[in-house]
């Protein structure tokens, strides 16, 4: 059988790269990688199931185990569902946690605003 222009170990490369987590992690394909550069993505679903195995007496350590998933994430997921009901970080902020990135986009909306006549000032300064 031809491979044709893949070689065999370029075809187990390409079939490493496909493999995703199962269980709903991945939910936008992609590689699996443990890095923050490239964070996994869980859905809605996923996240309440493993809250629920949690809640139902499954200890955190089997969780962890079984799907792959740190502790912070476990926790994460466990204090926001319960506390709001809601796996969404945007329903789980407090109002001033809100404030705060309500203010950080407008500081970085200001300063890229001044970036920007700062440069104009340059070049009308030249004329």
């Amino acid at each position: 059988m031809a491979v044709g222009l893949l070689g065999v170990d370029a075809l187990l490369g390409l079939a490493t790269l496909m493999w995703t987590i199962p269980g709903g992690a991945q939910e936008t394909g992609g590689p699996y990688m443990r890095d923050p550069r490239h964070p996994r993505h869980f859905t809605d679903e996923f996240k309440r199931q493993i809250v629920d195995l949690y809640n139902a007496g499954k200890p955190k350590r089997e969780i962890m185990d079984e799907y792959d998933l740190g502790k912070s994430t476990v926790e994460r997921r466990v204090k926001s569902i319960n506390a709001t009901g809601s796996p969404r970080a945007a329903d789980n902020r407090t109002p001033e946690q809100n404030r705060i990135l309500e203010l950080e986009r407008e500081n970085r909306r200001l300063r890229m605003e001044v970036d920007v006549l700062k440069q104009a000032a340059l070049i009308y300064a030249r004329k």
